[in-house]
């Protein structure tokens, strides 16, 4: 069980069981489940190179391995600023008192309808236990981070969101003259909004860098705020004075009041940020009529309380992120370095001279984050093969050979050995193999040193155990679909897959056809959520029901499909049969089913039996990113777009299939595995069995991997 940090509202207890099978429960109680990536730091430890080795030797004899309990508050006190590194045994409490945290939702309460597992999220944290990987958090302490905006630069939010709030309160019209007094993360931030809002932004503060930083990246000019700064304002200003003083850091707000006064023209604002202590104003006496607005901290009642986030809060930070989005707002060059974490130890690095805050970098284990344990990082990578692949095929108890032939014709693949009843002596002449023998036994094919690959088309209730032979005796094994029936085959195929370096590949050939090759390529670069509509005219559909293996492995080519075009990966599955109450339709043989994805694209897949044969048996269409493509039966093709609408109407002669095994056997000689890659593979069969657990119990499943 992996630790989970639980902050803000009704939280749940979280546990590191794989919750990814469509059968059992993915969420506890209430809340978010989110895989941590980066966060903030705002407090920027400051330490000489020789000071830092003194320190974390002492502290190491003192605490072990406990010393960031203490470490990053003392940074704070010592003059020089990082050179060198600074090892970290884990990360505990934060300099900073709230911080912005940005991850991967993992998992999301079934009643919380406005996030989805795999959606990127910033949320408010309050400081402590930085070092979980793994949060559980409200959802109202958390925001969804726009496409174009790191993780790293999503961490800002919570900064961002309090200067938002600053800007917001004071108003400002275009032209307007505004002095920004104290220039840490939330006043450079402000200083940049204020910029890019019209305004004409004089940056203060006690240290030149930090001047010379907010001037680079958005204010007009800067002075330093130790009183020489009123008559370089009032020169500026022709006397007048700023429209408006924003005291971003009350560290010294005495002496800075005073002086905000002097600057501030008659009738001007004062806007003052923080959590405030009226009996440190006293006796405050400008000469002028001024407004002065105290601003409270947002999040301020989440730090003390552990309360959740308000509406305004999390408005702001969305404001703040698009921002960001649109490039208006730069927090790159304010970053002064980076905490790289690998397990419990770490390292601080510097990034830049000048920065005012620090990056947390957790492990970066995608693979992890994103799929659940499908694909684990440790799978060998297997060992390049040969020109000519010894292999084995077998197929069921008719006398059809399937895709043999397309095997035969690729020259990657000698196939030695078959076994089953179909007649591999009658195949067309240009795709005849020689030196087969065939063999009565499966086990003469899976247990010969000699064969390094396996290709799997009989019988369809056959194929989950003879993958798993196949995997588990280290062959490189091919299947048609279906791959599984059910979660626990699911689970075995994943240990067999881990257990040697063989790579498995499931036949969905749609994916290599020349027409969807040319579709695929057409939407490639959009990056908006899709609309996709995918019709199957099924024909009469005699004798089929959804027990039947068959149909299990029909329905997998189509969403494998949808979410190869979708360039994402399901996470929400509902279906819905056709029913009559005469039966006189089948609604086991007549289902929608619809697709969410994690970049927010939707498929609707619509299987229908019982419609006349003459008509197109596949029909797609795709919409999106301004585009929109028609396909009809892989025989012709529209593409539209600005520029107009062109049409292709040419059937193929491949379908698919032999491009596929061309590329099977490219990927096994030169050791990159497979062209499917096998998260891919488990995401489509957790997908395909969900529909099913969909259709059955009436409701939709999400899919949390």
């Amino acid at each position: 069980m992996e630790e989970v940090q639980v902050h803000g509202g009704r939280i749940a207890e979280f546990t590191e069981e794989t919750v990814s099978l469509p059968n059992e429960p993915f969420y506890q109680k209430s809340g978010l489940k989110i895989r941590n990536k980066r966060a903030l730091i705002s407090e920027v430890p400051v330490m000489g190179e020789k000071k830092v080795a003194a320190l974390d030797t002492e502290r190491r004899k003192e605490e072990g391995r406990n010393i960031n309990k203490r470490i990053l508050p003392e940074l704070k006190s010592i003059d020089n600023r990082i050179r060198g590194n600074l090892r970290i045994d884990g990360i505990g409490r934060a300099a900073s008192s709230l911080v912005g945290i940005s991850g991967i939702v993992e998992s999301a309460f079934s009643s919380i309808d406005e996030w989805m597992p795999g959606e990127r999220a910033v949320y408010v944290w309050s400081g402590v236990n930085l070092g979980s990987r793994i949060s559980g958090i409200s959802p109202k302490n958390a925001v969804k981070i726009p496409q174009n905006v790191s993780f790293e630069e999503a961490s800002f939010a919570v900064h961002g969101a309090r200067a938002v709030k600053i800007v917001r309160s004071a108003d400002i019209k275009l032209g307007n003259h505004i002095a920004v007094y104290g220039l840490d993360l939330e006043g450079n931030l402000a200083c940049q909004l204020l910029s890019s809002s019209g305004g004409r932004v004089i940056a203060l503060d006690t240290d030149q860098k930090k001047i010379d930083l907010a001037v680079g990246i958005g204010a007009e000019c800067g002075f330093p705020a130790d009183g020489s700064e009123i008559s370089g304002i009032m020169d500026m200003t022709s006397g007048r004075g700023v429209d408006t003083v924003i005291i971003a850091d009350n560290a010294d707000l005495r002496f800075t009041l005073e002086t905000a006064g002097r600057i501030c023209k008659d009738n001007g604002k004062i806007i003052v940020s923080g959590d405030l202590e009226s009996g440190r104003f006293a006796g405050f006496n400008s000469g002028r009529e001024l407004d002065i607005k105290f601003l409270r901290h947002h999040g301020q009642d989440i730090v003390k309380q552990g309360m959740e986030a308000d509406q305004a809060f999390r408005d702001d930070m969305e404001i703040f992120l698009g921002f960001l989005a649109m490039e208006k707002v730069r927090v790159k060059p304010l970053i002064a370095g980076n905490i790289e974490t690998e397990s419990d130890s770490g390292t601080i690095e510097n990034s830049a001279d000048n920065g005012l805050g620090l990056i947390l970098k957790y492990p970066d284990d995608e693979q992890k984050s994103e799929t659940g344990n499908w694909e684990s990082a440790g799978k060998k990578i297997a060992a390049p093969l040969p020109s000519q692949i010894s292999s084995g095929f077998i197929s069921g108890d008719s006398s059809e050979t399937g895709i043999f032939p397309y095997v035969a014709a690729v020259k990657t693949f000698s196939t030695r050995l078959t076994a089953g009843a179909g007649d591999f002596t009658g195949v067309d002449e240009k795709r005849k193999t020689t030196n087969q023998t065939k063999v009565e036994s499966i086990d003469e094919i899976i247990k010969n040193p000699e064969i390094k690959a396996v290709f799997i088309d009989g019988e369809d209730y056959r194929h989950p155990e003879l993958v798993i032979q196949s995997l588990f005796s280290g062959k490189h094994t091919f299947v048609m679909p279906p791959l599984c029936f059910g979660s626990d085959e699911l689970e075995r195929l994943w240990k067999a897959y881990e257990a040697t370096d063989a790579q498995l590949m499931v036949g969905y050939y749609r994916r290599f056809n020349p027409v969807i090759e040319h579709i695929k390529e057409t939407i490639g670069s959009i990056r908006q959520p899709l609309s996709i509509h995918y019709r199957i005219n099924a024909g009469s559909g005699e004798n089929r029901s959804v027990s039947d293996g068959p149909f299990i492995g029909e329905i997998s080519h189509y969403i494998d499909l949808a979410a190869y075009l979708a360039g994402s990966r399901p996470v929400k599955v509902h279906a819905e049969g056709l029913s009559a109450v005469d039966r006189s339709v089948r609604s086991d043989k007549n289902i929608q089913i619809m697709l969410k994805f994690t970049n927010g694209s939707v498929a609707v897949i619509n299987y229908i039996c019982g419609g006349s044969e003459k008509f197109s048996r596949e029909f797609l269409e795709i919409f999106g990113g301004g585009k929109a493509v028609q396909m009809n039966d892989y025989n012709s093709l529209n593409i539209a777009d600005d520029r107009g609408i062109k049409l292709i109407s040419k059937k193929p002669k491949d379908n698919g299939f032999e491009k596929m095994f061309e590329l099977w056997g490219y990927y096994l000689k030169s050791g990159l595995g497979s062209p499917i890659p096998f998260k891919s593979l488990m995401e489509t069969s957790i997908a395909t069995l969900a529909v099913f657990e969909s259709l059955a119990d009436g409701r939709p499943v999400w899919i949390g991997l």
